[in-house]
C-alpha cells in the first residue's frame, strides 16, 4: 500500500516549518545575548558556550510570551467577554443586520495601498525599537558610572515598547501571510509585498536587539572569589558573576564611580562563594548617585579698568 504524496508532502512542509522556527529562536537567542552583554561592557570577542544560548534563546521566547500576555491581558479579556456577548446575541437572532453596502465590498489583495500600509507598519517596528539602544551608550554599566545614562530609560517603557511592537509584528506577518499574492509579474504592487517579506526577518532582528540590550534581566548571582596564581599572594574579589566560561570568569564590580569588569583564569580560582542576587545595573546606577558632584569653580573676579589712564 502506498503512501499518499500528499501527506508527505504536508509533513515535510511542517518538518520545515519546525525547522525554521528553531533556527530563527536559536539566531535570535544569540542575537538577544549579545546585545545584553554588549549593554554590559562585555566584549564579542568573548567565546560562548552553546549551551548558553540554546538557555537564552528559551529565556527570551518565555520572557516575550510572559510580556505579551500582560500588557495584552485587558483588550484579551474585553475580546473575550465581546465575543460572548456576540455569541449570545446571535443566538437569540439580536444581531443588528450588515449593511447591504458593506457586504458588496471585497478587499482587492493586489491594489497598492495595502502592501504599502504593511510595510508602513514595519517601517514603524525599525524606526521605534532600533531607536531605542542607540539613546543609551554601550558599556553603561562599565567605566564611568553616568546617573543620567543609566536612568535614561525606564524599564518598563521598554518592556510596553518591545511587547506593543512584538504585537504590530505578529500582525503585519499575518497580513502578509494571508494577503500577499503569488503573482511574479514584477510590477510596483510586486515589488512592495516583496519588501514586506524582505522586511519580517529585519523586524525580527530589531525585536531581538531591543529586548537583549533593553528589557533582559541583568540580574546575576554575587560571589566573593578567592584567586591567584601563587599560593602566597592570593587576592579576595567580590562582585558580580556576569558570565562564566570553562576558560574564565568575569566579575562586575563598582570602584571608586567606575565600574569594572575582571576576567579571572579558571586555572587562578583558589574558592567561590556565592550570594544573594545582584542587578548589575540597577547597582551601577545606585553606585553613580553617590558619586560626589565636584563643586564648578568659581568664577575669577572680572578686572576693572582705570579711568585715570593708570593704577
Amino acid at each position: 500500500m502506498s503512501a499518499n504524496p500528499s501527506n508527505e508532502l504536508t509533513w515535510q512542509e511542517q518538518l520545515e516549518l519546525a525547522a525554521q522556527l528553531v533556527a530563527v529562536i536559536g539566531v535570535g537567542g544569540y542575537i538577544s545575548h549579545r546585545a545584553h552583554l554588549n549593554r554590559l561592557g562585555i566584549p564579542v570577542s568573548m567565546p560562548l558556550s552553546f549551551e548558553r544560548y540554546l538557555a537564552e534563546a528559551w529565556y527570551v521566547v518565555h520572557a516575550s510570551v510572559e510580556l505579551l500576555f500582560t500588557v495584552l491581558l485587558w483588550p484579551l479579556v474585553l475580546l473575550l467577554v465581546g465575543s460572548i456577548i456576540t455569541g449570545v446575541l446571535a443566538r437569540h437572532n439580536r444581531l443588528p443586520r450588515v449593511p447591504a453596502w458593506f457586504r458588496r465590498l471585497k478587499p482587492n489583495t493586489e491594489s497598492f495601498p495595502v502592501p504599502l500600509g504593511l510595510l508602513l507598519g514595519l517601517l514603524l517596528i525599525l524606526g521605534t525599537v532600533c531607536r531605542l539602544p542607540a539613546d543609551l551608550p554601550l558599556s553603561v554599566a562599565v567605566g564611568p558610572l553616568n546617573d543620567g545614562d543609566l536612568s535614561k530609560w525606564n524599564q518598563t517603557e521598554a518592556e510596553t515598547s518591545y511587547a506593543l511592537a512584538m504585537v504590530v509584528w505578529l500582525l503585519c506577518t499575518a497580513l502578509v501571510t494571508a494577503l500577499a499574492p503569488e503573482s511574479k509579474s514584477r510590477d510596483k504592487v510586486w515589488l512592495a509585498w516583496l519588501g514586506c517579506r524582505g522586511m519580517l526577518p529585519l523586524g525580527v532582528i530589531a525585536l531581538f536587539m531591543h529586548f537583549g540590550g533593553m528589557v533582559h534581566a541583568s540580574t546575576y548571582p554575587s560571589v566573593e572569589v578567592r584567586h591567584g596564581k601563587d599560593d602566597s599572594a592570593q587576592e579576595t574579589l567580590s562582585g558580580a558573576l556576569v558570565l562564566e566560561s570553562p576558560e574564565s570568569l568575569i566579575i562586575w564590580s563598582a570602584r571608586e564611580g567606575r565600574g569594572v569588569l575582571t576576567s579571572i583564569p579558571r586555572d587562578a580560582v583558589h574558592s567561590l562563594r556565592f550570594g544573594p542576587d545582584l542587578d548589575v545595573l540597577a547597582q551601577a546606577l545606585e553606585e553613580a548617585k553617590r558619586i560626589p558632584v565636584a563643586p564648578a569653580p568659581a568664577p575669577s573676579p572680572a578686572p576693572v579698568s582705570s579711568t585715570q589712564g593708570g593704577p
